[in-house]
């Protein structure tokens, strides 16, 4: 048995948009990041998840490949990559042609593969802020002398 997933101080309060068309899958991942610390923000189609990015920062977003009405993940994850460039972006399939996907790399897209490993999400989310935090390091300013 996996020890629990304990709340993580870098994770804490990191808004992620869960969007899949399964109400237990969306309820699922609430519970999990949650547990880490994260604010969870669901929508279970396009048109709700793209409602939700008018109101709300996203930092990360984790899409299900396949939802409701032919529609698919990756629509929703280049509106978010156009609206949030440093977002953590992550589609989660249990399709494994999607992972093949050459959009999805040119998007700086993770395929995380269902069932979704809860261990495999938090590192995705950990290595997301840690490189952020770099990124903004990186630029500062040297200090004055």
């Amino acid at each position: 048995m996996t020890p629990p997933l304990a709340h993580s101080a870098e994770l804490q309060n990191l808004q992620v948009l869960c969007v899949d068309n399964e109400p237990a899958i969306l309820e699922a991942m609430d519970s999990l990041l949650s547990a880490v610390g994260c604010r969870a923000i669901t929508a279970s189609s396009r048109a709700a998840a793209l409602g939700i990015v008018k109101s709300e920062v996203i930092d990360a977003a984790l899409v299900d490949y396949r939802l409701d009405g032919g529609e698919t993940g990756i629509e929703i994850l280049q509106q978010l990559r156009d609206a949030y460039p440093k977002a953590v972006l992550a589609l989660v399939t249990a399709d494994p042609q999607v992972q093949a996907l050459p959009l999805l790399k040119d998007l700086g897209v993770t395929v995380l593969a269902k069932p979704l490993a809860a261990e495999a999400l938090v590192a995705l989310l950990q290595a997301g802020v840690a490189q952020a935090v770099k990124t903004v390091t990186s630029r500062a300013p040297a200090p004055a002398e």
